[in-house]
């Protein structure tokens, strides 16, 4: 499908006088790119080059702090003095000169900092804290709400001396305006609070001073919670009222998304959650207004977008994660070259994952590793083409390939399987993982476009990769999964997680699961929705714990909702015999007892024979992937991408 067959998306559009030259919106997205003081980095300006030069019609810069107390990431973008308006205003040149318009999306983190992220003591409607966070906010004073509401006014006018041409007003994902207007964490009992009129009057009051401060004409898109999915939070239909009242205000524009911290898997959905999961929020919200729509919520494909747009469930669509896969996705869209572009499957392993992670992280994407790093590798020739042998075409080494062919040089790939992919083709027929299929799709259509010799039903020996004389040998052969030395092991009821995922092996009833890592998680999941009777043994204080974690949070809620898995944690496996599985936990030994199958999910082996077989022998070569050491998608392909770029 060419452009022509997305005539919504690549259509024009308005929000109030801005004029788009089509329908797809770069959202928000934190990137810890930022100095710690808020400033405008390089590393921003090339991140945002590139999406801007990707074809995308609005980029609204992240939520940018409109006070100190409202920082809520380390390395948060700011807009809460004047000094920083030169550098937004090198932002703003950066989208205008890709002909690209760009607002900045103005928030206060509320409850959801805290004094270690900012520096102050958090504040909130009530101070009752986030779930699962420690630091109890400080109910805000009327003197400090009144406060905020000055420091958005002051935000909307430093965004408009910087050029930008639209401000977004956060008012979703638990950020103070959302706590203000909603009953789940407002509790107040004065102007503030106590019913809807008061729970509404912080935005209104933001809408008013925005206006006061930055002009009537200048757009101002709301960002609004389309549902909070927690008990006793906003609904869809209260979000209704809200967003009625908000257009009376002077909205110009919808941003519909979802959820707050403890819901968080609805803001930022987990690949479980399918593709345009939120837009029904989006068309509720439209049902009720008469300004722009932006939609959210995992739309990460064209189609997809498309298809929203046909069915006037929004104005407009907003391509988050999917800018981060591939910043050149609207181009290829355009033109028509849809096997080109790298779908974003949701994994959140290098996005959101490395932001709310305990170091908070700046952000990247499992599989443009380009992401946040543009500078450090422009995608230019070589001076010199070298023969570059890759023996593996798993995540690892097909990346590899991808990137040497690119970069020109000449590029033989050999796979021991009939097909590409490795442990992919695995981790995709687990259900809920289904999308890592799209890797797959992905390195099919470029391999012959970019001229790599791949080789399949082919494990090469030493002697050939020593006969072919490469310049260049990139070892990225794989895992295998890992047999510990357990009395018992080689009892034919135990079976690996790896052959039950393949569906290479028959299970009884009643089976035990050793090893509550993702993997082994996984395979109880699936077992479970197969009817089984399953039981999971893990040495940790939990299972699946090297998930991502909003993927974990949902994961986590199904597996456990109708209680048919035993989860046995802080338990050792202690040996298989005949009558069931002896464990440890803490000085007592049990006797799991009645069962029909093991499944050993204990980890993986790197495939290293025919690199030590090659000892010695090659001048030049890399080791990737699992290979190196097990590990996940991300550092297979970044291993890949790295070793590859720097021959």
């Amino acid at each position: 499908m060419s452009g022509d067959g997305y005539k919504m998306l690549f259509s024009t559009g308005k929000i109030g006088s801005l004029e788009l030259k089509n329908r797809i919106v770069m959202p928000p997205m934190v990137t810890n790119y930022a100095t710690e003081d808020g400033a405008v980095t390089e590393q921003y300006k090339d991140y945002l080059r590139e999406r801007a030069n990707g074809g995308v019609g609005l980029i609204i810069v992240e939520a940018t702090y409109i006070h100190p107390w409202g920082k809520g990431f380390v390395n948060n973008l700011g807009v809460d003095r004047d000094e920083l308006v030169p550098g937004l205003r090198e932002l703003t040149e950066v989208a205008h000169g890709a002909e690209v318009k760009i607002a900045i999306q103005l928030y206060h983190a509320g409850r959801q900092t805290s004094s270690k992220t900012s520096g102050y003591h958090p504040i909130a409607p009530s101070p009752i804290p986030t779930p699962g966070e420690e630091e109890i906010p400080r109910e805000a004073t009327i003197e400090e709400i009144q406060g905020v509401v000055e420091a958005f006014g002051e935000g909307a006018r430093r965004a408009k001396e910087a050029g930008f041409d639209a401000v977004e007003v956060h008012g979703t994902h638990g950020y103070i305006i959302n706590e203000f207007l909603s009953p789940y964490s407002n509790k107040r009992e004065d102007e503030y609070g106590k019913d809807f009129e008061g729970r509404l009057r912080l935005a209104l009051e933001v809408l008013q001073r925005i206006k006061e401060k930055a002009g009537n004409e200048f757009p101002v898109i709301y960002r609004i919670n389309g549902d909070e999915c927690v008990e006793g939070g906003i609904t869809l239909e209260v979000t209704k009222r809200i967003a009625k009242r908000l257009e009376e205000a002077g909205a110009d524009a919808f941003h519909v998304t979802a959820g707050v911290g403890e819901s968080s898997y609805n803001s930022v959905q987990p690949m479980a959650m399918p593709r345009g999961c939120k837009a029904h929020l989006a068309q509720g919200v439209k049902q009720v207004v008469n300004v722009p729509i932006i939609s959210a919520g995992r739309i990460s494909h064209p189609e997809v977008a498309e298809e929203i747009l046909e069915q006037n469930k929004a104005d407009f669509v907003a391509m988050g994660r999917a800018l981060l896969c591939d910043q050149e996705m609207p181009n290829k869209a355009l033109e028509g070259e849809i096997d080109d572009i790298r779908v974003c499957i949701a994994c959140n392993q290098k996005c959101i994952n490395k932001l709310l992670g305990a170091e908070q992280e700046p952000i990247g994407c499992a599989l443009n590793v380009r992401t946040g790093r543009e500078a450090e590798f422009p995608m230019t020739k070589v001076d010199k083409k070298k023969k570059v042998l890759i023996v593996g075409a798993g995540p690892a080494g097909l990346e590899a390939a991808r990137v040497a062919a690119l970069r020109g040089h000449r590029v033989d790939l050999f796979e021991k399987e009939e097909r590409i992919g490795g442990q992919i083709n695995l981790i995709s027929s687990v259900p809920g993982r289904e999308e890592f299929k799209e890797v797959i799709s992905y390195y099919q259509s470029q391999i012959p476009k970019l001229g790599i010799n791949l080789v399949l039903n082919h494990p090469v020996s030493a002697e050939e990769i020593e006969g072919m004389s490469p310049d260049v040998v990139i070892f990225a052969t794989g895992a295998t999964p890992l047999l510990p030395d357990l009395p018992g092991i080689d009892s034919l009821r135990v079976v690996s997680a790896w052959d039950v995922i393949r569906g290479e092996c028959a299970l009884g009833e009643r089976v035990v699961v050793l090893g509550g890592g993702s993997v082994g998680a996984c395979t109880v999941d699936s077992l479970r929705k197969l009817g089984k009777k399953v039981t999971i043994v893990e040495m940790l204080e939990d299972i699946a714990l090297d998930m991502e974690p909003l993927t974990r949070k949902l994961f986590m809620k199904e597996l456990t909702s109708d209680g048919k898995v035993k989860i046995w944690t802080g338990t050792r496996i202690s040996e298989i015999s005949e009558e069931g599985v002896v464990v440890e936990r803490g000085w007592e030994k049990i006797l799991l007892r009645d069962i029909d199958n093991v499944v050993l999910a204990l980890g993986a082996t790197s495939n290293k024979d025919l690199i030590d077989k090659l000892a010695g022998k090659l001048r030049n070569y890399h080791i990737v992937g699992d290979a190196k050491k097990p590990r996940k998608v991300t550092e297979a392909v970044e291993e890949g991408f790295e070793a590859a770029y720097r021959i």
